[in-house]
């Protein structure tokens, strides 16, 4: 909110104060990307996902519509990588969760299990 600030204070005369944290934040702010293409951003999300499933690190990635996150799950289910062990893989472990009224019952379950 202490970026916000001077509109709190015209808005509803509320002063903002800063609370220091209790640890240390740990996350890294890197730069935006920019790609020329919606193509190219969604395999650069891609090989983000791959780097994070070979480290063994859970992603959500969350998509602007339903039509994304099935052209994000079928880059998954395409993507060639090698494995720690140095076999070559097809495809990368995932589960997708969207709006789809057919896809319900699904859905429910595999949050069920996170």
């Amino acid at each position: 909110a202490q970026t916000e600030s001077e509109e709190l204070f015209y808005t509803y005369n509320l002063n903002v104060i800063t609370v220091p944290t209790h640890r240390p934040n740990l996350r890294v702010d890197r730069p935006h990307a920019m790609f020329r293409s919606a193509s190219t951003r969604w395999n650069a999300v891609a090989d983000l996902v791959v780097s994070c499933h070979w480290e063994g690190r859970p992603v959500l990635v969350g998509t602007t519509s339903v039509e994304n996150s099935e052209y994000l799950s079928m880059l998954l289910s395409e993507y060639r990588w090698e494995s720690q062990d140095g076999r070559k893989v097809l495809g990368v472990p995932h589960k997708l969760l969207n709006a789809r009224p057919n896809l319900a019952a699904k859905e429910a379950e595999i949050v069920a299990q996170a």
